[in-house]
């Protein structure tokens, strides 16, 4: 483990999926890139409940959702590495500042993981693809690993 200040320890897996987020919207953004010409001048740019394209636009809203995504998921990377930004839900004292901060970056790693998902199956069903079930895990995971850090926040405290 690694420590950041006398009283906020990372653990190993906070660490490396801190990452993943990030690596996985520059790996979609490539994707989406590369396959930028073989789009049509119009493509969808939003779907309903059941993936379906309901409104479309130009071909370069691809652009867009590319840096979006990677400009979201290096801001979360960052934002979880300073813990002390966050505005918690309980007062941070020095008996459980380390804890707080801990379960903060923790909530947040996982929260961009969550948002990774749902980016990686709109990207999909830009293209195409089936992307709603990524879409849907991405929500839900967002929902709970945020209800999920925020209880568990509470119990730092």
């Amino acid at each position: 483990m690694t420590s950041d200040s006398a009283t906020h320890i990372r653990g190993p897996v906070t660490s490396v999926l801190r990452f993943v987020g990030p690596v996985v919207a520059v790996l979609g953004a490539t994707a989406m890139l590369l396959g930028y010409t073989a789009l049509p001048e119009t493509v969808p740019t939003h779907f309903d409940g059941a993936g379906q394209a309901d409104e479309y636009g130009p071909r370069w809203n691809v652009l867009v959702l590319a840096a979006v995504w990677i400009l979201l998921q290096l801001g979360i990377a960052f934002l979880a590495t300073k813990p002390k930004l966050f505005n918690f839900p309980v007062p941070v004292t020095d008996e459980n500042q380390g804890r707080l901060y801990r379960e903060g970056e923790r909530m947040l790693v996982w929260v961009g993981l969550a948002l990774a998902t749902c980016f990686a199956g709109i990207a999909l069903l830009v293209f195409d693809l089936p992307g709603s079930p990524l879409v849907v895990v991405g929500v839900v995971a967002t929902f709970a690993t945020t209800i999920v850090g925020i209880v568990r926040v509470l119990r730092a405290s």
